[in-house]
């Protein structure tokens, strides 16, 4: 995948309403994508069988089968895999990224986060969503920085780039916002989260959500 030329893509949810909005987002995100649907394991296997992926949105809950199972064939078949879930419990997530998911949304994501995700998988990296960094640094006993619950949600999308290694050219074009805001942001970062230099920003947003990545600016 590169950039989001993306060419064949696969959703695999058991919600045909769920499906057809997806579809529309990825559509609107990346252009001429031919799209596969799948509703069960067995499905799933069949659309993967026909035209490989190179790039699965993979529900968890899948009737009486469980999305996870998939991961294994989904990467041996080349798929960038982000799974999209209304599980929100860190020992599920850890599962899924422990398995080889590049990615975890929980269904409640705005069409914006869906698009960052992507952004970011076309990049080779992996994606964790705001609220989904939060429950792994509280599973994994990392102590949120004093002050995170004050964070505006634009501050923690900001922090979250910063633990992903990006400098603020990067961010602004991720962000959509210019890298004098983008600057803005980072400085109310320092104030409320009591860091007295980026190099110690960055330090608390590694700890956060236990990445270990070098910044650039």
């Amino acid at each position: 995948m590169s950039g989001l030329m993306l060419q064949h893509a696969l959703l695999v949810d058991d919600h045909p309403i769920v499906r057809l909005g997806l579809a529309a987002l990825l559509g609107s995100h990346c252009p001429g994508v031919r799209i596969a649907e799948a509703g069960s394991l067995t499905e799933a296997r069949a659309a993967l069988a026909a035209t490989p992926p190179q790039l699965t949105l993979l529900d968890i809950n899948l009737g009486r089968g469980n999305g996870l199972q998939l991961l294994p064939e989904l990467l041996a078949a080349g798929s960038r895999v982000l799974v999209l879930s209304i599980r929100d419990e860190a020992s599920i997530i850890e599962q899924a990224l422990a398995a080889g998911a590049d990615g975890y949304l929980i269904k409640d994501a705005a069409g914006k986060e869906l698009a960052q995700a992507l952004a970011a998988l076309a990049l080779g990296q992996r994606y964790l969503a705001p609220n989904v960094a939060i429950r792994l640094a509280g599973r994994q006993g990392l102590q949120a920085p004093q002050g995170v619950d004050s964070l505006s949600a634009r501050e923690l999308e900001v922090f979250l780039l910063v633990a992903q290694g990006l400098g603020k050219g990067e961010m602004a074009a991720r962000l959509g916002i210019s890298a004098n805001t983008v600057e803005t942001h980072r400085q109310k970062l320092k104030q409320k989260l009591g860091a007295d230099s980026q190099h110690a920003l960055l330090k608390l947003a590694l700890a956060h959500t236990g990445r270990a990545l070098h910044t650039r600016d």
